[in-house]
């Protein structure tokens, strides 16, 4: 179950069991050993840096999974209309554990680890995970996890760090130019992360954060792009603006998501609390909690109406939530988080999806749960989604 984790292939009940052993064995030593060879066997064959020491922490802390842990038992794996057909077949789906012996097996299930690599992860497929990367100004590009307790200087002596995920910049000179810096998520990642003002945002699957360094003057600019949830830190003398492309939304503090990929008709600006100012053109609207407001490239009208913020939010918390949502809407948002192509062979299914899922689940098993409820039938092959009626 580590190595799944590291990856970002383990479930929620996968993940909820491995906190619980790891509650019950923080001082088992032989424990600690383990996840000291799964780091470094990581580390040597996956090019990711992990830092062995906050392993433990790393993982009960990590947000992404307590969001489902704390979601009600129904919002896990259930397909409203076809719920016990769902639960027939994950029950057959045996996910492979890494089991933990107090003897010598401690060893071979190291060992057995490393054999696993005889799977192609080149063509294997996982859920997403916690990746970024923070592009500076002259155009240098680190990864967000290695900022976590360090100190990096730029060429221009400004010296960056990131600790419990909010960045701070110091700087020995004043700057008379914004100096801007972008926060990329690729496709198959997403990322949370606090700013110098104490806004925090979560990116979703190829979305972008571009923002300056130092927040001056009577105004906060940022530039997204893709999908991407605030939470922004109030400050009656600095109001927050957020551009995508000629739409402009404009708060003092408050809680709200935009939706705003480039292969989508619209962008959906989702607000859950406070309010919002949506400006298009010379259109202006005022939202409301529970309100989401859309505009779109080839128009200045700005259409506002009620919908259920839990469909907005639900990335952000871990699930997949399906509101008699369109077949292509849906297999966009899968093949982002999944980093997956999709294909439709012959006419695109007509039907909406109804029902949640977690998004840490295999694909096979979001695959075979979204073919129960009729809608369409879902192949995978490589790293193509096949759909069809």
């Amino acid at each position: 179950m580590l190595v799944s984790y590291w990856d970002g292939s383990i479930s929620s009940q996968d993940y909820e069991e491995l906190v619980g052993f790891l509650h019950e064995n923080s001082d088992d030593a032989e424990v600690g050993l383990v996840m000291e060879e799964v780091a470094e066997w990581v580390e040597r064959d996956q090019q990711v840096n992990i830092p062995t020491e906050t392993m433990y922490a790393h993982i009960l802390g990590d947000s992404r999974y307590k969001a489902g842990l704390s979601r009600p038992k129904q919002r896990t794996v259930i397909w409203r209309k076809w719920a016990y057909a769902a639960a027939i077949a994950a029950a057959v789906m045996l996910p492979v554990l890494i089991y933990f012996e107090r003897s010598t097996g401690l060893k071979m299930a190291v060992e057995n680890i490393r054999v696993a690599e005889v799977i192609d992860s080149a063509s294997s497929v996982f859920p997403g995970y916690k990746q970024a990367t923070l592009m500076l100004a002259d155009g240098s590009v680190i990864p967000m996890d290695s900022l976590e307790g360090r100190v990096v200087t730029t060429g221009d002596g400004i010296q960056l760090s990131m600790k419990n995920g909010q960045l701070t910049y110091e700087m020995d000179h004043a700057v008379e130019e914004p100096v801007m810096n972008t926060i990329s998520a690729p496709l198959g990642g997403e990322y949370q992360v606090m700013l110098s003002d104490g806004t925090e945002i979560w990116l979703n699957a190829a979305s972008s954060i571009t923002y300056p360094i130092a927040f001056v003057g009577n105004v906060r600019e940022v530039k997204i792009s893709g999908e991407v949830y605030f939470e922004v830190r109030r400050n009656e003398e600095q109001e927050f603006v957020v551009y995508v492309d000629d739409t402009r939304i404009k708060v003092l503090g408050t809680h709200f998501n935009v939706n705003a990929y480039d292969d989508e008709p619209t962008v959906r600006t989702t607000l859950l609390e406070g309010s919002v100012r949506i400006e298009k053109g010379k259109e202006t609207r005022l939202l409301k909690p529970g309100q989401q407001a859309e505009t779109a490239a080839d128009r200045n009208e700005i259409a506002v109406k009620q919908v259920d913020v839990e469909e907005a939010v639900a990335w952000k918390n871990g699930y997949f939530l399906f509101n008699n949502e369109h077949v292509t809407n849906a297999m966009r948002r899968i093949g982002r988080w999944y980093n997956v192509d999709i294909q439709y062979e012959g006419s695109v299914p007509r039907k909406g999806l109804d029902g949640t899922i977690s998004k840490m689940e295999d694909i096979h098993q979001l695959l075979n749960a979204l073919e129960i409820t009729g809608v369409a039938k879902f192949e995978l092959k490589e790293r193509r989604i096949m759909v069809r009626e």
